[in-house]
């Protein structure tokens, strides 16, 4: 089994190589201290189990290194190795397919942890800090739903009707739509001509995309906007 690790450190290449030597059998670890080499030579060997990467390195940082594995279809586990635990840090890099961050002043035991949990296919985050993460998650969620409410008051749809127009842009049919926001069918079918004329619309799918046009449905999340806001 190869696992490479990626740092200018010529100090802390020699320290987790002997981590990952003490702690995990039967292990070939190649040590690279740059970038742009290290992407060559897992184009050379796709059979690597784990490429590990420090965060903060000249010319190619830990998070442009991953955007090149995923730009070259490179299918290779990789988790970031950091000096600092910065819940953006570990954020962005599991936005960008990450499957661990690593701090750097992990003890011995800590480091040969997450790697045998990576190795097994988990996700790796250091002890302690999921809640703060998902905290942050929900933090900027909410700030997105705010920044949805600013910008329909701006257009003249009510709270309630962005509720709709977000179903709506669903596929959700006025009874389901009724059902889902604990409304009477006429009151969604009111809610909906509304925005008909406010997004001077004659039909359903014309008002959907216009509302895409302007930024208002969310199109292309997963998650289903529920604003738990009053009636309007």
């Amino acid at each position: 089994m190869k696992i490479l690790i990626v740092d200018d450190h010529p100090l802390f290449l020699e320290g987790i190589s002997m981590v990952i030597r003490q702690t995990i059998s039967n292990t070939e670890v190649v040590e690279i201290n740059n970038g742009a080499e290290a992407l060559s030579y897992l184009q050379a060997h796709p059979d690597t189990a784990l490429a590990l990467i420090d965060l903060d390195m000249p010319k190619m940082s830990g998070f442009e290194f991953l955007e090149k594995l995923e730009e070259l279809g490179l299918l290779i586990p990789a988790a970031i190795l950091s000096a600092t635990t910065n819940l953006y840090d570990v954020k962005r890099s599991l936005e960008l397919g990450a499957l661990g961050f690593i701090s750097k002043t992990s003890d011995k035991s800590e480091m040969g942890n997450a790697i045998d949990s990576i190795l097994a296919g988990d996700i790796y985050i250091p002890a302690g800090l999921e809640q703060q993460l998902e905290a942050l998650i929900e933090r900027e969620s909410i700030g997105e739903e705010n920044s949805l409410l600013i910008k329909a008051k701006e257009l003249g749809i009510t709270r309630r009707q962005l509720q709709v127009l977000q179903l709506l842009a669903q596929g959700y049919s006025n009874k389901k739509i009724a059902d889902e926001l604990h409304l009477t069918e006429r009151t969604v079918k009111a809610h909906v001509s509304a925005l008909f004329d406010t997004l001077n619309c004659s039909n359903r799918t014309e008002c959907v995309l216009e509302a895409d046009r302007l930024g208002l449905t969310n199109q292309g999340s997963d998650k289903q906007e529920t604003f738990t806001l009053g009636d309007d």
